[in-house]
């Protein structure tokens, strides 16, 4: 098994923080995991439009794809947030889907999934 640096993918307009690595597998589909960290204080709709880039052109090279983010996104408000929405209907028309389902931080005056989210293709 041979790991190789993808340091084609990034993000433009320094918008996130990501590392791509593509597992190299000779007799099947290889892999590529991104860790990706969004700070709080970017722009989300310009870290969308990177996204959707970035997203579209691992989507063309027909590998297996796992991220593992810090979004800094509460998808429980996608629905009062459109930006929120966006994000979530950018990975799902990428076909993007959550491991993580359920809310993960709960407090006696709110709920919210945690920052660390991952998706799996």
């Amino acid at each position: 098994m041979k790991l190789k640096n993808r340091t084609d993918l990034t993000f433009v307009n320094d918008c996130a923080e990501p590392l791509f690595v593509e597992v190299i597998r000779p007799t099947e589909k290889n892999i590529v995991i991104s860790v990706i960290y969004r700070p709080p204080d970017r722009n989300l709709n310009e870290f969308i439009g990177e996204l959707d880039q970035l997203l579209s052109r691992i989507s063309k090279e027909n590998k297996l794809v796992y991220l593992l983010s810090d979004w800094n996104i509460n998808l429980l408000c996608h629905l009062n947030h459109h930006a929120t929405g966006e994000f979530l209907e950018l990975m799902y028309s990428k076909t993007f889907f959550p491991l993580i389902t359920r809310p993960t931080r709960i407090t006696e005056h709110m709920q919210s999934f945690s920052d660390r989210q991952h998706f799996y293709k």
